[in-house]
């Protein structure tokens, strides 16, 4: 995997570790009742499409991913002498 979409996958995880623990903490204030129902709800409901959009990003680059590890096997495997692809 290059690098670069190496590093991006790591941002994507280093973004949903951060969303779950900010639920956590927003979960624990609720429960101190620092914040009302309503509050909680609200913020938890924004940090859930965080998490959701984030999950979608790496779904996204997992298959993007996958296509040019395909283009590569392709371009490999068209590269080689004609004897040499397994055939007859």
């Amino acid at each position: 995997m290059p690098q670069e979409l190496r590093a991006r996958r790591e941002a994507l995880r280093r973004g949903q570790t951060s969303l779950t623990q900010q639920l956590e903490r927003l979960t624990e204030v609720y429960l101190a009742g620092v914040v009302g129902l309503e509050e909680y709800r609200r913020r938890r409901r924004d940090i859930e499409q965080r998490l959701q959009a984030l999950a979608t990003q790496e779904r996204q680059l997992a298959a993007q991913t996958d296509r040019q590890a395909d283009i590569a096997r392709s371009a490999k495997a068209s590269s080689k002498p004609p004897g040499s692809r397994g055939g007859s």
